[in-house]
């Protein structure tokens, strides 16, 4: 009974707790693709990561959350860093200039970061909670497991979205009455710090 009232608590928070996707305004028709493109690309959210060494960057939103079909129209900003991956993983990367106009590449790995600052208006998580409250319990999970897989060894990071994540999952398990799964899933949240948060 105790884990029946956590989970409807749980799934409660999972439905209120993100703000709703923005509503897309009506753009102009004719635009130049350049002016297109850097206006999408202001318009995509980013995140801020605190890395070990003292570097603040804010980065592009991650394309691989986006199915591969998607990803083409995710224009990134040239002005922040991206995630790239490489045969040793991921990391982030960004272009800097010296003050002779001499361009270098810097990167640090994401086992250097100590803090993330996650958008809010998150356009995968708002989606996956959408399709959740629509009874796409499967999509939900589709959408959302990208994250938990992905930020899975970045959990316990203060500021990871790994939790907003998880919430949607545990209650697409409960709508899919899935117990076994539920309680074992309970149990992954609360071994995470910041939980109750």
């Amino acid at each position: 009974m105790k884990h029946i009232f956590q989970t409807l608590s749980l799934s409660f928070l999972a439905l209120t707790a993100f703000v709703p996707a923005a509503v897309a305004q009506e753009e102009p028709a004719a635009k130049p693709e350049a002016s297109k493109k850097e206006e999408q690309s202001s318009r995509q959210p980013s995140f801020t990561v605190y890395f070990t060494k003292g570097d603040v960057w804010e980065v592009n939103y991650p394309k691989l959350f986006y199915p591969k079909a998607e990803r083409k129209i995710v224009y990134a900003s040239k002005k922040l860093a991206n995630l790239k991956q490489d045969n040793k993983g991921f990391s982030i990367t960004k272009t800097e200039t010296t003050a002779d106009g001499v361009s270098f590449e810097k990167s640090h790995r994401l086992s250097e970061i100590t803090k993330f600052e996650w958008p809010q208006n998150d356009p995968r998580i708002d989606l996956a909670r959408n399709e959740l409250m629509r009874g796409n319990v499967a999509r939900s999970l589709e959408i959302v497991e990208s994250f938990l897989n992905f930020f899975g060894p970045y959990k316990s990071i203060e500021g990871s979205p790994w939790i907003r994540g998880a919430v949607i999952k545990l209650a697409a398990l409960d709508q899919q009455k899935n117990d076994i799964s539920l309680t074992s899933f309970i149990s992954e949240i609360k071994m995470t710090p910041g939980w109750t948060e």
